[in-house]
């Protein structure tokens, strides 16, 4: 089945969950709605994609959008073998079997390279950037670094896995989005923190943001007390 711009929202969910990976339902929704906003403003970069479930949210997005390019970086390495030479890019074959199967190859354009191998060469202006990578704090701040210049003004930066056990990603949103001066509208959804790119924000984004995360630590903390009280 194709995902067309005529595609309801419950069709693309019912496709995306059908495929492995961690997005929610609720993730991914506000995945297609912010790569069909932002898909306007320029391509769209997706950082670890693994079998395509994001994606697929994504890409759709942008389909409804500006059809603008979805550039999905990983290098498809099972996780024992990064550090081999000897990988066997164990998720690629699935990725592009997803992407072919729901008629997505000519939007979406893999990326089979570590994120900081493909940060070298890739020039093109960003409106969209999701990072769903490593899960180590210095990886993801390198990841958010070396791609946050690359996003143009009034951009989105989405990064996953804010809440929860991962304290990389969750430390790296407290430190590069939320209290920082360069986003403005920072909110969350499930796991994952969005926030539009800013020259410099104003004092009343800066209260709005710590506002935001005062209610992000409060949802987190409930949510993971609930999680363990229910085991």
């Amino acid at each position: 089945m194709a995902l067309t711009k005529e595609s309801t929202i419950e069709s693309i969910d019912r496709q995306a969950m059908g495929i492995t990976g961690f997005s929610s339902a609720l993730e991914g929704r506000i995945l297609y709605y912010l790569a069909k906003k932002y898909s306007k403003k320029g391509v769209i970069v997706e950082i670890g994609s693994a079998y395509g479930r994001s994606t697929i949210w994504i890409a759709a997005g942008s389909q409804a959008g500006a059809n603008t390019a979805v550039y999905a970086i990983d290098p498809h390495r099972n996780f024992l073998d990064m550090c081999s030479e000897n990988h066997n890019n164990h998720t690629l074959s699935h990725f592009r079997h997803n992407m072919k199967r729901l008629k997505m190859t000519r939007i979406v354009v893999p990326i089979i390279k570590r994120s900081a191998d493909a940060s070298k060469t890739f020039n093109t202006p960003i409106g969209m950037l999701f990072i769903d990578g490593d899960y180590q704090y210095t990886a993801v701040k390198q990841d958010f670094e070396l791609w946050f210049p690359k996003v143009v003004d009034g951009g989105i930066i989405a990064l996953h896995d804010t809440l929860g056990t991962l304290s990389g990603p969750k430390r790296v949103a407290r430190e590069k989005i939320y209290f920082s001066t360069k986003f403005k509208d920072v909110n969350f959804i499930d796991r994952t923190t969005y926030a539009t790119k800013t020259k410099k924000n104003s004092w009343k984004d800066r209260i709005r943001n710590r506002y935001i995360f005062f209610w992000k630590c409060i949802y987190d903390y409930t949510h993971q007390y609930t999680s363990q009280d229910g085991a």
